[in-house]
């Protein structure tokens, strides 16, 4: 019966690769994760699936598993929606196949996964609102020219952010703005030309574009 054991937690194990792969793929070629993350979905599935197969019951082995999760996540870094939604999903699909369901944990998580991409496409068709930070010399007379220039360059510009940079010596303007995504390279070069070339970013999110 012990050999049975084994044998059935190596299979349910090495099966539970299959969702591992879908993970790995969803957030390699819809999800855009790190290559870290990526390393992380093609492996979660397998390792959730082993630790639930290892307790088998035993509070002990329970109690020392927990232990070990809460420590890992205690010295993760934030991630992002999509990739926290990826690891949920790897969870699963590793807590699905733990339950020796395979037919059914590989349609859900194949089910899931497609969601997750649908979603992922449809967020990123959406246009929403950037963020320019332009950093300016302290002699500056107006912001006025950096929101005409923005203006050209998209629409709703406002200033929503005026700090003081370097000991003083500079400020930082933080725009919003809705930008013509196919001009992003003119506006900044033209931001450049009238701040001397000082730093300008331009972010959406946790993505950002630094000259």
């Amino acid at each position: 019966m012990y050999n049975l054991m084994i044998t059935d937690m190596l299979l349910l194990t090495t099966l539970s690769v299959i969702p591992g792969l879908w993970c790995g793929f969803l957030g390699w070629k819809c999800l855009r994760s790190s290559k870290g993350m990526i390393l992380t979905l093609l492996t979660l599935p397998s390792l959730v699936c082993a630790a639930l197969l290892a307790i088998n019951g035993s509070l002990g082995t329970g109690i020392a598993i927990l232990g070990v999760f809460g420590l890992v996540r205690f010295r993760s870094l934030p991630g992002s929606g999509p990739d926290i939604a990826a690891v949920f999903l790897g969870m699963v699909s590793g807590l699905l196949f733990s339950t020796g369901y395979i037919l059914a944990a590989v349609a859900v998580t194949f089910v899931l996964g497609l969601v997750l991409a649908a979603a992922a496409g449809l967020v990123q068709r959406i246009t929403g609102s950037w963020t320019v930070r332009i950093l300016i010399p302290e002699d500056t007379e107006s912001f006025e020219p950096y929101t005409r220039t923005l203006q050209q360059f998209g629409k709703s510009v406002r200033l929503e952010k005026v700090r003081s940079m370097n000991m003083g010596t500079m400020y930082e303007l933080e725009y919003s703005l809705l930008p013509d995504l196919s001009q992003n390279a003119r506006m900044i070069e033209e931001i450049r030309r009238i701040n001397h070339n000082l730093n300008v970013q331009l972010c959406e999110g946790s993505s950002q574009l630094s000259l």
